[in-house]
């Protein structure tokens, strides 16, 4: 009787291992799937993330395209009009004339035969800027729009080009 207890004991213990090498191999499937999934949304939120990324810019594109096309304030002028002018007429020296030549012909040509100080400029300047001020409310939009002011950039550009 003690050698069927045995026996019995031994197909038992025979069951328990086959069923524990299953269930490790189950577990290492399930933890495998797991990393599987986990990698999925890690992707899936990076591609959200980056379609998120392209949204956001899409919609200051479509902002700025609006922005360009309304008129503008007195202020946004102003500033539009001092980056238009005063960052797109370039000031160089012209390497390839000598020092005797005329940098350009002034043949027909207005210019001034000599220049002075504008006493008392800044004062006319806040003057007619307070006028300005006063008649223009500061969120009126009565002015050039900024791809109006891109327009005017560029035909600079094009005479600084011209002069050279």
């Amino acid at each position: 009787m003690h050698e069927n207890e045995g026996n019995e004991l031994e197909r038992r213990l025979l069951e328990l291992r086959e069923t524990k090498k299953m269930l490790l191999q189950q577990i290492q499937e399930i933890d495998q799937q797991a990393q599987e999934r986990h990698q999925q949304i890690q992707e899936r939120h990076q591609q959200i993330q980056k379609m998120n990324q392209q949204l956001q810019e899409r919609d200051q594109q479509i902002q700025d395209y609006y922005r360009s096309k309304q008129s503008t304030t007195f202020c946004e002028y102003i500033e539009g009009c001092h980056d238009t002018l005063c960052y797109t007429l370039p000031i160089q020296p012209n390497g390839r004339l000598e020092k005797n030549e005329s940098t350009m012909s002034t043949y027909s040509t207005a210019c001034p035969v000599e220049l002075r100080e504008w006493v008392g400029f800044v004062d006319e300047q806040k003057l007619l800027f307070d006028e300005i001020c006063d008649a223009f409310p500061p969120e009126h939009r009565a002015f050039d729009p900024p791809c109006y002011q891109e327009y005017l950039r560029k035909d600079f550009n094009r005479i600084g080009q011209d002069v050279e």
